[in-house]
């Protein structure tokens, strides 16, 4: 039944979920309360599964209307971007310093710049690959436009849109003699160094601070500032890197590397687009959401 579903019905899911109410959400898309229940009821039959709970008179959003949201969030940022994907926005011009990690170049930089020259003939992108961290300085001190990086970022001058969101994973060779069927406990791997993000990053300082918190110090920490290297080490066996799924993906696929069920994984990897305010700054956002289309 998922050819009755429709983009009303989802960006009608989107602000229920926002508002936490029936007549707001109707005020919101002029319409009537009931309209709004009807979409709602709507959505859930045809995926199957209910979206809130009304029971108590309050709405809230159930693990299953959680689990949508993401991917309501994408199907609508991609239907609005169909007419600038189709006809191209020549109405757009500027000169753009964009900032992003080698993450985005591995996964979804590609397609961006090779649509780039059709969607948005008259703009002209500056590149700079860089950490999240250095792509962050360069927003605060203005020398970038937009950064694709590791965020959101903490400044009240810079304003952040969810872009993508990458779940992480343990990975490591077959010569270890690690077994990706078996469940393993952080300290059954001290004898392979864990290989982390670089120092002051993010992925880092979550598993340095977890090690630390749980006592763990006879594990040993590989900084790292390359996902590159990273997977390359852990190829090689030199530790148990830890990396995004979807980076992975070929590499388990092919039998290069296995994922580990450990009882402790970091947090997913969290990327936004983040910009700063000025003359460029709409042309920006349509730049973000146009990339956000391509993941």
């Amino acid at each position: 039944m998922a050819e009755n579903l429709s983009i009303t019905q989802l960006r009608t899911f989107l602000w229920v979920a926002t508002l936490a109410s029936f007549n707001k959400t109707a005020e919101k898309m002029n319409t009537t309360q009931p309209a709004i229940s009807s979409r709602i009821a709507k959505l859930e039959e045809v995926l199957g599964a209910r979206l809130f709970d009304r029971d108590t008179g309050n709405i809230q959003i159930t693990p299953a209307g959680e689990a949508l949201r993401p991917y309501a969030e994408n199907i609508i940022a991609t239907a609005e971007q169909l007419p600038v994907i189709v006809q191209g926005d020549v109405s757009s011009s500027g000169r753009i310093q964009m900032g992003i990690t080698e993450y985005a170049v591995a996964t979804w930089f590609p397609e961006f710049w090779e649509s780039l020259s059709t969607v948005f003939p008259n703009v002209q992108i500056q590149l700079h690959v860089d950490a999240s961290r250095n792509l962050q300085i360069g927003l605060e001190k203005k020398s970038l436009d937009v950064a694709f990086l590791m965020g959101p970022v903490q400044d009240h001058r810079i304003n952040n849109l969810d872009f993508a969101t990458y779940k992480q994973s343990w990975v490591a060779a077959p010569s270890t003699g690690l077994r990706n069927d078996l469940p393993y406990n952080l300290v059954d791997l001290k004898k392979y160094p864990l290989i982390t993000g670089a120092k002051l990053s993010q992925q880092y300082l979550e598993v340095s601070g977890h090690l630390k918190k749980n006592r763990l110090d006879q594990l040993t920490l590989f900084p790292c500032n390359s996902f590159v290297a990273t997977m390359e080490l852990a190829k090689q066996g030199v530790g148990i890197g830890i990396l995004p799924e979807h980076y992975t993906d070929q590499e388990v696929a092919k039998g290069s590397l296995i994922r580990l069920t450990c009882d402790w994984t970091p947090a997913p990897l969290i990327f936004t687009g983040s910009y700063t305010d000025g003359p460029n700054s709409e042309l920006t956002k349509k730049l973000i959401n146009f990339a956000k289309s391509l993941i």
